[in-house]
């Protein structure tokens, strides 16, 4: 499934610039728009085509976890460090609270983890406001429970769409907006978080913005 969907999609984005770059028969201004208009949208389906997939292997129980000892710190700042470049396009500000011990640790799949914290804050950026604000920080409960946040000062999100956070293919009424987004991967983190044996929620208010938090156990003694 993953071979035959994807194969025609890449040979129509590997040969869609080619027809741009044929100096002998250079393309208008108005085709080479629709030339990137091709590779924008092939783009966008080929993302779609891979949380599909994705979905459909977490449904089946056929993604591998690896659990073990992550660092807490050393995740978040590579995550951040990771979505730099959303946050200088976006030109808003993000900052990372201090959050206690350095050797904080959760008990987590590091590569399944990084994906869902890098889906929170694209998240928490796209769906911002002009100069807005994303804050990441996490600390240790007394039930032995690490929680991650990461809160935004964007427009927030109706009680009536709360309910739907975390259906696949619910942009909340945002599809005709020009925000990029296949309305999967709060579907997809939220399948992840609870594989790892933790939890995925939000508090969110209309006008006041989002806080995304994920709870992981703590490891012990840390």
């Amino acid at each position: 499934m993953s071979h035959e969907l994807r194969t025609p999609l890449n040979s129509i984005l590997g040969f869609s610039p080619l027809l741009g770059r044929l100096p002998s028969d250079p393309l208008s201004d108005r085709h080479q728009r629709h030339v990137q208009q091709i590779l924008d949208n092939g783009k966008h389906l080929l993302n779609l085509i891979d949380q599909v997939l994705d979905l459909s292997r977490i449904e089946s129980r056929e993604t591998p976890m690896l659990i073990e000892d992550i660092s807490v710190r050393a995740m978040i700042e590579n995550c951040v460090a990771i979505s730099m470049p959303l946050v200088q396009d976006a030109k808003i500000e993000m900052t990372v609270e201090d959050f206690g011990p350095k050797d904080l640790a959760c008990r987590a799949d590091e590569m399944q983890l990084r994906q869902v914290l890098l889906n929170l804050l694209s998240n928490a950026i796209k769906y911002n406001v002009n100069s807005g604000k994303v804050t990441v920080s996490a600390a240790a409960r007394d039930d032995g429970v690490v929680r991650i946040t990461i809160a935004d000062t964007g427009h927030g999100i109706s009680e009536e769409n709360k309910s739907h956070l975390f259906e696949p293919f619910n942009r909340l009424g945002r599809e005709s907006s020009n925000v990029p987004g296949t309305g999967i991967g709060l579907s997809i983190a939220k399948r992840l978080i609870k594989g790892m044996g933790g939890d995925i929620g939000a508090d969110t208010e209309v006008g006041k913005g989002s806080t995304f938090w994920v709870e992981l156990p703590a490891v012990e003694g840390r």
